[in-house]
């Protein structure tokens, strides 16, 4: 999220906006969403990546090999605002993102920085946004944590940056590819229209370390439990802002409002002490009128 400010674009934050839903949201949406999503990525294409190959070992009633069987979010690579552009506006150089085919495994649940290396202009840097791990020296094309960069035929001007996300969109427009079951692979290789042993390897697929050194099924654990505390933090943070705001609603209550209670008993203080001088002056009524007739 940004605003334009004479003329210039500027990013926002919720660190930046300080308190209230605005900043909440910002900061849902840059911190927890975006890494929940990438974790969620991670899984999807890893999962995917492990069906696709296995399957496509097997063959089907038919005797072809096994096709895609799972499809998932294409990788993304996006310019930043400030990249150099063409003389059509649009950025003048292009980056294409793949994940390559078997490399699941190698896949990391992060968002990675592209730029020009700063020590040889013809080469490349990937910067690691989960934990600031830098590539330098990389050729063009060249493969890092189970996915390759493409620069297009305009290299990289100096400043040029661009985000690039290996998984982070994986799980968007995940589907099954393959709805006729005769395209189902479930033989072995060359064992057309008989047996099963593709498809008892791919049921195997739950046990097998296939997403970053991780069983499927502790990784799926490992997201939930991570969620889970997101969202136990979250929900503690909400209380404690609840709990302030109140507390300085009745801070300010006691300064600047009215206290219905305290009232009522002022005005009854008031009552009775017009009551005792309405009393005075009958009496000094009573006594002065005593004295006109005893002078009379």
């Amino acid at each position: 999220m940004a605003i334009e400010q004479h003329g210039r674009v500027r990013e926002l934050s919720g660190t930046a906006l300080g308190g209230g839903a605005m900043a909440g949201l910002l900061r849902f949406q840059d911190e927890d969403l975006g890494q929940v999503s990438t974790d969620l990525g991670q899984m999807a294409a890893a999962l995917a990546d492990a069906l696709n190959t296995r399957h496509a070992s097997g063959t089907d009633l038919d005797g072809v090999a096994g096709r895609t069987l799972l499809q998932v979010g294409e990788p993304v690579a996006m310019a930043a605002a400030g990249n150099a552009r063409d003389a059509q506006g649009g950025y003048a150089a292009q980056v294409t993102l793949r994940r390559v085919a078997g490399q699941g495994a190698q896949l990391k649940a992060s968002d990675y920085t592209l730029q020009p290396d700063p020590s040889d202009s013809s080469r490349y840097q990937l910067t690691r946004a989960s934990d600031g791990t830098v590539f330098g020296g990389l050729a063009n094309g060249a493969q890092v944590d189970g996915f390759t960069f493409e620069v297009g035929t305009t290299p990289l001007a100096a400043q040029d940056r661009f985000l690039l996300q290996p998984v982070s969109t994986a799980a968007t427009g995940a589907a099954v590819a393959i709805t006729d079951p005769r395209k189902f692979a479930a033989a072995g290789s060359g064992a057309a229209g008989s047996g099963n042993a593709n498809a008892l390897a791919m049921q195997d697929l739950v046990r097998a370390t296939a997403v970053e050194g991780k069983r499927f099924t502790d990784a799926h654990a490992r997201l939930v439990s991570s969620l889970g505390s997101r969202v136990q933090r979250v929900t503690s943070e909400a209380d404690t802002s609840t709990e302030a705001a109140a507390l300085s609603k009745t801070q300010l209550g006691s300064q600047t409002g009215v206290n219905l209670e305290e009232e009522a008993a002022r005005l009854l203080e008031y009552q009775q002490s017009y009551q005792a001088a309405t009393k005075v002056l009958v009496t000094a009524q009573k006594l002065f009128d005593t004295m006109l007739s005893i002078v009379g």
